[in-house]
């Protein structure tokens, strides 16, 4: 069991007394552009809300400390600043927020004071804090994000700018008409955007880093982190029956595991085979194109591979008013669902440096019994989601509080089939 030491401190001189903390929960997903979360805190005598130490628009710091073994003199893990955009008091009995209710009133609360619970919602300051002036741009996508993101902001800016370059031109005129940077990103430059000639994803991450990336740039990156199913012993030297090979990095168990197959299977499968209608930029032709699907990750889509060999099509759309290049590239990352056509959810211990969005993790479960072969969920998985969850006081003398965290991981195929799967007879991409 890891031992954490969590400081959570509001516009950067007041540090909240860990005996005050009852649950925090911090969101990260690269398919969302900022992370989110909130902090639940015990006032029974109202001192925080009478002398407003808390409130909406302040600035929260929340740093980790993994004190565990020898992972003692690691540096401090400072999640992202998040900005306070709501503070309730749940102990109100006409409190209409999501969570009232869910959680007990704090002993001997004095309501004459407004003591009680005081529930915190939290998320990034660039979903607060961008600027909706209008603005025009004339150059390649990646270009106008780094421009965008280095503008700075009042009261934060980026730890880092992780940007790749975009396919298109930069011939084609980007408009922002007062709208924030993040509602302009996701809705005007993302479906216009792709990486060599792969879907984007443009998010925030937990240590406050801007990527602007592909699946494929993410998944290729080497593992720092194995996960492993509480009970299976995998053996002093880390082997485990992957490939005979050992796994890479820092092993960490899980005690829950849940999977998801095509969770938008009509989406999904439309993504595999589809047809473009655009328009040529010189003569005003209409053009037709057909877009194929390639994963970018090496496995097996277990999708008949006659049935989708045998359909003309299986979408179809028209993109009248766009170019034949922007008609590619909506079509293109429409087929990004396919990235989380296989997903697990796992529970784990908290490990703050090793557990973040947009980063590659093994996992390892039971292999067969009686062939010894790898499960097929066994091997390397892109983090998609992480949540932080503390659910207890943050003094580390209190043995009853819970660290955890909660990874969603995602890819679109498999790599290891049962023995009765002939893997010839489906989708493979090797």
């Amino acid at each position: 069991m890891r031992e954490i030491i969590t400081r959570v401190i509001f516009d950067n001189t007041n540090e909240i007394s860990p005996n005050d903390v009852r649950a925090l929960h911090l969101k990260a997903d690269i398919r969302e552009s900022v992370p989110t979360g909130y902090l639940l805190l015990s006032d029974p005598s109202g001192a925080m809300i009478r002398y407003l130490r808390v409130r909406a628009g302040s600035f929260v710091e929340i740093q980790f400390r993994d004190v565990s073994g020898d992972r003692g003199g690691l540096p401090a893990f400072g999640y992202t600043k998040m900005i306070v955009v709501s503070a309730v008091n749940l102990d109100d009995p006409g409190s209409t927020h999501e969570l009232a209710g869910k959680f007990a009133p704090t002993n001997g609360a004095n309501t004459f004071a407004m003591g009680g619970s005081i529930l915190l919602d939290l998320i990034h300051p660039w979903k607060a804090l961008s600027s909706p002036r209008s603005r025009g741009f004339l150059e390649r996508g990646s270009e106008i994000i780094k421009k965008i993101a280095g503008d700075g902001f009042k009261g934060f800016v980026f730890s880092a700018i992780r940007v790749s370059p975009t396919d298109d031109s930069g011939r084609e005129p980007f408009y922002k008409t007062q709208e924030t940077e993040t509602d302009f990103i996701k809705n005007k430059l993302l479906p216009y955007l792709t990486i060599n000639g792969e879907p984007t994803y443009c998010f925030v991450n937990e240590s406050n880093e801007l990527w602007l990336t592909s699946f494929l740039e993410m998944y290729k990156e080497p593992t720092t982190l194995t996960l492993v199913s509480e009970g299976l012993d995998v053996g002093a030297s880390g082997k485990a029956a992957l490939d005979g090979k050992n796994f890479p990095g820092t092993r960490e168990h899980f005690s829950f595991a849940a999977w998801q197959m095509g969770t938008s299977f009509l989406k999904q499968i439309k993504a595999l085979k589809s047809w473009a209608y655009g328009v040529d930029n010189k003569s005003g032709a209409g053009i037709v194109g057909k877009t194929l699907y390639a994963p970018g990750s090496p496995g097996t889509i277990l999708i008949s591979k006659s049935i989708i060999g045998s359909a003309e099509a299986l979408d179809a759309t028209a993109y009248p008013h766009e170019s034949y290049e922007d008609a590619l590239s909506i079509e293109m990352n429409k087929k990004r669902i396919m990235d989380e056509f296989y997903m697990i959810t796992v529970e784990c211990g908290l490990a703050p440096d090793l557990m973040r969005i947009g980063k590659t993790c093994n996992i390892v479960f039971q292999t067969d019994p009686d062939t010894s072969a790898p499960h097929w969920a066994s091997g390397k998985w892109l983090i998609l989601a992480t949540e932080y969850v503390i659910e207890g006081s943050l003094d580390p003398s209190d043995g009853a509080t819970i660290y955890g965290c909660r990874l969603i991981l995602g890819k679109p195929t498999i790599n290891h089939l049962p023995k009765d799967i002939k893997k010839s007879d489906y989708l493979a991409f090797d």
